[in-house]
């Protein structure tokens, strides 16, 4: 069997009935649509701080070359489907191969939705759903703060003659996160006859850095003098309220004056003697060895 160009027909195409000839129809449409990660499979999100946006993909191909497939009608439920949404390719047609765009915005918590979409393919498939999740958001940590001595301990300063002491508590940072929050200290003190130095906030930047004083100062009297130095502020640990008793001693005696002996006396003159003598030897018998 011929057409009118005289091009040879399949039989295929169609059937002969009673001398009339039927033409069939191609063959019916074979594309199925395919998905990766595949419909039943969960679509993890990334990681990020707290509001951050993160986004996913669902890519969309097909197996067949007949016909087309769509996915359309993709909804979002479960406990957090609001924090997720859907940014591109719903609809979608293939071929050509295309994605379905996601995104999720993370909370303090871990986020669980489901995401649904209607199939239309050759196949018998009519719909296809993935299981959404996404990790609580990372908060950056500031660095953890360690004071010498401890909160709690008993500070004496040291001795003098009347004249200001002082003595440090050092606050030394470790860990932290780069681009996290600064840990921070302030110590003062109610306490008469103290002083603590800076009187602001020492500022610690993470990670880690070098160790900051807190001066704590006095001048010693007739008697000791007891208080107390109060520090507060943030680290990684949370609130900073730490304490310290501190002491003033009393101001040590001051030592003995030297003797004054005056130059009239009959000691002094004894001596003066004694000196005068023993150069006119020394001269007497340079000239007899002459």
């Amino acid at each position: 069997m011929n057409d009118a160009g005289g091009n040879s027909l399949p039989l295929a195409n169609h059937t002969f009935t009673n001398g009339s000839i039927t033409w069939l129809a191609g063959p019916p449409p074979d594309v199925v649509v395919t998905f990766n990660p595949i419909s039943g499979s969960t679509v993890a999100f990334g990681g990020g701080l707290p509001g951050a946006n993160v986004t996913q993909s669902i890519a969309i191909g097909n197996t067949g070359t007949i016909g087309t497939g769509t996915v359309s009608g993709c909804v979002l439920s479960g406990p957090d489907a609001a924090s997720f949404s859907i940014t591109g390719g719903n609809p979608s047609t293939v071929p050509p191969a295309t994605s379905l765009g996601l995104q999720a915005t993370l909370g303090a918590a871990a986020l669980n939705a489901t995401l649904t979409c209607n199939v239309a393919d050759s196949s018998a498939t009519t719909s296809a759903t993935w299981t959404l999740t996404a990790p609580a958001g990372t908060v950056l940590q500031a660095p953890t703060l360690a004071s010498n001595p401890a909160s709690g301990a008993s500070i004496t300063l040291p001795n003098s003659y009347g004249t200001p002491v002082t003595t440090p508590i050092a606050f030394t940072p470790t860990g932290g996160d780069a681009g996290g929050p600064n840990a921070s200290v302030t110590c003062s003190t109610a306490s008469a006859g103290f002083t603590v130095t800076p009187a602001g906030a020492l500022t610690f930047t993470p990670p880690g850095g070098a160790a900051q004083n807190a001066v704590v100062g006095c001048t010693p009297g007739a008697s000791p003098v007891s208080g107390v130095v109060t520090c507060t502020g943030t680290h990684q640990g949370g609130a900073i309220n730490w304490s310290y008793d501190v002491t003033c001693p009393a101001a040590q005696t001051a030592p003995p004056p030297p003797t004054f002996v005056p130059a009239t006396s009959l000691w002094s003159k004894l001596a003066l003697f004694g000196v005068f003598a023993a150069l006119g030897m020394l001269v007497l018998g340079l000239r007899r060895n002459h």
